[in-house]
C-alpha cells in the first residue's frame, strides 16, 4: 500500500519522554484524526517528528511514528533532514513559517498563524512572510484551519492559483462532546481553562484574572484542564502559584485523557479560551461550544472563526481586565449563560468532525492524483460513487443525534431469533456487518458473545464505543466498508446483518454477503435482517413519509427474497421466514392521525392464533444460511 508521511514538530510526547502516548494538544489531535482519514482511503499513515528524547521508531493507535532527535540541534535543520529522508506522498504539518526544504507536489498544512504577537519584531515578521512565499511556491496546495491564515497570504504574498490555500477549519466530534444532562449546581460557578499550561495559551492572564475571580466571588471554583511540559519554567511558575494560593481549595489542575474530556466540560458553567498569539481554530473552543458551554474568548486567530460575540460567546481582546470583566457579566447574568450555551451547540454543529473528514478525502484525492481504485486491508476497494457518498452523509447525520440505548421491542424481536439460531452465546464470534448503533451487538456481548462492530460511519462507531464503555463490555469496532471489512478469513461463528442490503443492488449484495461468508469460519452462519416487501404497515408508512420528505433513511428497496443472492455467494440457504408484524405497525407513526388505527391493529393482531397471523407478513424477511 502506499505510504503518506506527515512531518510535524509533534506528535507522541517526545517532551516528557512519554514516546507511548499521543501529546495531549491541538496539533497531535488534528494529525490522528487525519491519520484515520488516510487509512480509510487504504493508504498507510507515517508520521516524523522532533524529539527531544532521543531517536525512535514506535507504532501507537495503529500509526507508525519516527523521531528524529533535535536535542542541541538546529530544528530546522532536523526537519529538513525528516523532510530529506521521508518516504512517498508528503504533507508538511508544521514550521510553514520557517525556510523549509519542501519536496515539490507536497501538502501543507498551517495551524494557525504564530507569528501574531502585536509586540513581535517588524524583522522577524519580514522573515515569515518571506518563508510563506516559499511555501506558496513549493507546494501543491496549503490546507489553512482559520481564515487568519488565508488573509495573510492573500494580503501578503503572491501566488496564480486563487485555490492554491483551501479553508478547512477545525472539527469537533459532535456525538461525543454532548451538552450535559445532569443538573446544574444551584450553588457554585465553575469556570474552566481548557487549555495547554503555555505561554501564548494565555496561562499568565488566565492566572492573574483567577486571583481576581477568586477573590470577589466566593462561590466560583476554577479547573485548570491542560498538558504541561514538564521542567519548563511556565510549569514551574504555574505549580508554584496552586501550591502557595490563599484560595488553593477552590483551584484544580488535571489533564484529561480525549475519552474523559467531555467530563471536564459537563461540570463546567463557563469556558474560557484566553488565548494571547498563535491560535487556529481551536479544539478547545469547539469542544466547549458542542458541550453547550457559553465561552469567554480571546479575540485572536481562528478564535475570530468560530464565535460571534454576544451570539455563541463573549469575544474580547486578551487582556487582564478585560478577561475579568467578560467573565464577572456571565458570572452575574445565569440567562445571558443559557443563550450563549444554547447557540454554542448549535454553532458546533456546523464544525462537525465526519463534514471535516469527508473534506479531507477529496483533498487528497484530488492534491495526490489518487486512483479511484486504491487498496485497503489487502483487497481492492473502490472510492464511492456520488450517491453512496449522500447515503453515508444520511447515517452521518443520523448518527449524530442523541442515540437510546433503551432496549425496544424490535430489537427483542432480532435478539430472539438470533439466539434461536445460535444457541449460547458464551464464547461465540459474532461479527455484525453494518452495525448502526450497535445496540444487540451490545447484548450480545453482555450475554458473553466476543462481538466485532463493522460500519463505515465513524459517528455510529463512536456512539458504540461509548455505549459499550457505560456498560464495562468489550468490543472490537471496525471503520470499513462491509464490501471489504479488514478482518482475517474464517474467524466468526456467525457474521449478521440488519437494515443494511436494502440500500445496495442485487450485484453489491451478492458482493457482501461474499465478504461475510469470507470472515465466517466453514459451517458458521450468515444471517440477514431486511425490510419485506411484503409487509403492507412498512410500505404505506414509508411511501407517506417519502411523499412528505419526512424519510430519513435515504434509499431503501425492500427485498421479497434474498435465496438466490445467498446460492450466488456460495452460502447454503436453511431458513427464510418473516418476523415483527406489531413493530410494522410503527411505520404508521409517519401519518397524522393513523394512532387509533395502529392500536386497534394491534389489538386485533393479538388476538390471532398462529395460523392466522402467517396471513400477515411481519416487517423483516430474515434470511439465514450456513458456509460451505
Amino acid at each position: 500500500m502506499r505510504e503518506i508521511g506527515i512531518l510535524t514538530h509533534s506528535f507522541l510526547d517526545a517532551y516528557n519522554g512519554k514516546i507511548d502516548m499521543i501529546y495531549g494538544g491541538g496539533l497531535e489531535r488534528y494529525l490522528y484524526d487525519l491519520s484515520e482519514t488516510i487509512k480509510e482511503l487504504g493508504l498507510i499513515p507515517v508520521i516524523y517528528q522532533l524529539s527531544y528524547c532521543g531517536s525512535f521508531q514506535t507504532e501507537v493507535n495503529g500509526i507508525r511514528v519516527i523521531g528524529y532527535d533535535c536535542t542541541d540541534k538546529n530544528i530546522v535543520d532536523v526537519f529538513n533532514l525528516m523532510s530529506a529522508e521521508a518516504k512517498g506522498l508528503l504533507i508538511y504539518a508544521s514550521f510553514i513559517w520557517q525556510p523549509i526544504d519542501y519536496k515539490e507536489g507536497s501538502i501543507g498544512i498551517c495551524h494557525g498563524i504564530n507569528w501574531d504577537h502585536h509586540a513581535a519584531s517588524v524583522d522577524h515578521k519580514s522573515d515569515v512572510a518571506s518563508n510563506v512565499q516559499n511555501a506558496l511556491k513549493k507546494l501543491k496546495r496549503i490546507v489553512s484551519v482559520d481564515s487568519h491564515f488565508l488573509s495573510f497570504c492573500r494580503s501578503v504574498c503572491s501566488y496564480s492559483n486563487a485555490d492554491k490555500v483551501l479553508l478547512l477549519p477545525n472539527s469537533v466530534d459532535t456525538a461525543h462532546f454532548t451538552v450535559s444532562i445532569e443538573e446544574e449546581d444551584k450553588e457554585n460557578i465553575h469556570i474552566l481553562y481548557p487549555r495547554r499550561i503555555s505561554i501564548e495559551r494565555g496561562i499568565v492572564p488566565m492566572m492573574l484574572v483567577a486571583d481576581r475571580l477568586l477573590e470577589t466571588y466566593d462561590q466560583v471554583t476554577i479547573e485548570f484542564a491542560g498538558a504541561t511540559i514538564e521542567d519548563s519554567l511556565i510549569t514551574k511558575a504555574f505549580d508554584l502559584w496552586m501550591q502557595y494560593h490563599p484560595n488553593q481549595d477552590r483551584i484544580t489542575h488535571k489533564a484529561y485523557s480525549f475519552d474523559v474530556m467531555p467530563q471536564a466540560y459537563w461540570k463546567a458553567d463557563i469556558a474560557v479560551i484566553p488565548t494571547i498569539f498563535s491560535e487556529g481554530t481551536s479544539y478547545s473552543c469547539l469542544e466547549a461550544l458542542s458541550c453547550g458551554v457559553p465561552l469567554v474568548s480571546a479575540n485572536v486567530g481562528g478564535l475570530n472563526d468560530l464565535i460571534i460575540d454576544g451570539f455563541n460567546g463573549l469575544l474580547v481582546t486578551p487582556t487582564e481586565e478585560r478577561l475579568f470583566q467578560a467573565i464577572c457579566s456571565l458570572i452575574e447574568n445565569k440567562d445571558m449563560r443559557e443563550q450563549l450555551g444554547a447557540n454554542a451547540r448549535h454553532t458546533a454543529q456546523a464544525f462537525d468532525k465526519q463534514i471535516w473528514k469527508r473534506k479531507w478525502r477529496d483533498i487528497l484525492t484530488e492534491s495526490f492524483d489518487l486512483n479511484k481504485r486504491v487498496i485497503s486491508a489487502g483487497h481492492d476497494f473502490t472510492l464511492p460513487t456520488q450517491e453512496e457518498e449522500a447515503q453515508k452523509q444520511v447515517w452521518d447525520q443520523l448518527w449524530s443525534r442523541e442515540i437510546s440505548y433503551q432496549w425496544d421491542p424490535l430489537s427483542e424481536v432480532i435478539f430472539n431469533f438470533l439466539i434461536e439460531k445460535i444457541g449460547p452465546l458464551r464464547d461465540q464470534q459474532i461479527c455484525e456487518a453494518g452495525s448502526g448503533t450497535g445496540k444487540i451487538s451490545l447484548r450480545l456481548a453482555m450475554d458473553g458473545a466476543a462481538v466485532t462492530l463493522v460500519d463505515y460511519s465513524a459517528q455510529a462507531l463512536e456512539q458504540s464505543r461509548m455505549a459499550f464503555k457505560q456498560k464495562d463490555q468489550q468490543g472490537e469496532f471496525v471503520l470499513a466498508d462491509i464490501r471489504k471489512m479488514p478482518i482475517e478469513a474464517n474467524k466468526h461463528d456467525l457474521c449478521w446483518s440488519a437494515g443494511v442490503l436494502e440500500h445496495f443492488s442485487l450485484e453489491e449484495k451478492v458482493n457482501i454477503l461474499k465478504e461475510m461468508a469470507r470472515v465466517t469460519k466453514p459451517g458458521g452462519k450468515v444471517l440477514v435482517l431486511v425490510p419485506y416487501s411484503r409487509s403492507l404497515p412498512y410500505r404505506i408508512g414509508k411511501a407517506y413519509a417519502e411523499a412528505n420528505h419526512t424519510w430519513r433513511y435515504g434509499t431503501e428497496i425492500p427485498v421479497d427474497s434474498l435465496k438466490q443472492e445467498f446460492e450466488l455467494s456460495d452460502i447454503e440457504v436453511e431458513e427464510e421466514r418473516n418476523i415483527g408484524f406489531i413493530q410494522s405497525m410503527d411505520f404508521l407513526d409517519y401519518i397524522p392521525g393513523a394512532e387509533i388505527i395502529k392500536q386497534s391493529a394491534i389489538e386485533w393482531y393479538s388476538e390471532l392464533n398462529d395460523k392466522e397471523r402467517e396471513f400477515f407478513p411481519g416487517y423483516l424477511l430474515v434470511t439465514l444460511g450456513s458456509v460451505k
